[in-house]
């Protein structure tokens, strides 16, 4: 399965501690941030992996290359200017070819992304509707992160922005998508996923699945994040716990 990876941002809440590379490529134990996400995919059985990179993309694709070093196959889509988290999603579309995994290039999961991507395909043959499936967490305010409403099927109802009320559950930044909610917006789009392109694919009839997860979860985009993944690694040995 391919993966998809959304490295491009600048981590202009994290400049008083990375402020020369992008915020994927934030340093703990001498290792960026990506490879431990590459690394976990690598585990898992994701045979490519595609980097979206936009702010200082160079410092991303002259750490990794081509990943053959890694034991995958690793390529790089580039925003010509910002498009937000959809759009640099959309302007990777034609590198895709079935159901991907999507990671924020920000966040950590605990989580066996291929019995995640197998859930979701196992739940796509039975309803041909659900074009989606996000892993969701709980953290202690869900109102920086905002919120995801759910059914009794798991299947998502709504958003709620970061200012609204508390939500039992937040996205965690991953995701195992169909390739098709790209099709409706145009190359170039400048949009975002959770407020613009998933909120979309509901409006038109297709159905996203919550997939609950209890695994350790980190947003890195803050210093209080970075702290509480540089302490988990350090806690881990170097290593990862998946």
């Amino acid at each position: 399965m391919q993966a998809v990876i959304l490295a491009g941002g600048a981590g202009t809440r994290l400049r008083s501690i990375v402020s020369d590379r992008p915020k994927s490529m934030a340093c703990f134990a001498d290792r960026p941030f990506l490879d431990y996400q590459i690394e976990t995919l690598r585990q898992h059985g994701v045979s490519e992996v595609i980097l979206c990179v936009g702010y200082l993309h160079e410092h991303v694709e002259r750490h990794f290359g081509d990943g053959s070093s890694r034991g995958l196959r690793i390529v790089y889509s580039r925003e010509r200017q910002p498009l937000g988290t959809g759009g640099a999603l959309r302007n990777a579309r034609t590198l895709l070819r079935g159901s991907f995994l999507l990671l924020n290039g920000d966040s950590y999961l605990e989580l066996d992304v291929r019995a995640f991507a197998d859930t979701h395909v196992a739940r796509r043959r039975l309803d041909r509707s659900v074009v989606g499936t996000l892993a969701l967490t709980r953290v202690d305010d869900a109102r920086a992160y905002g919120g995801v409403d759910m059914d009794d099927d798991r299947r998502i109802v709504g958003y709620r922005e970061k200012s609204a009320a508390a939500a039992p559950w937040i996205s965690a930044g991953v995701y195992a998508l169909e390739p098709g909610i790209l099709d409706t917006w145009p190359a170039e789009s400048v949009l975002s996923l959770e407020k613009e392109l998933l909120p979309d694919v509901m409006q038109r009839g297709g159905s996203l699945i919550g997939h609950p997860v209890n695994g350790f979860f980190v947003d890195i985009g803050t210093p209080e994040g970075y702290a509480r993944f540089r302490e988990y690694i350090e806690g881990n040995g170097n290593g990862h716990s998946q």
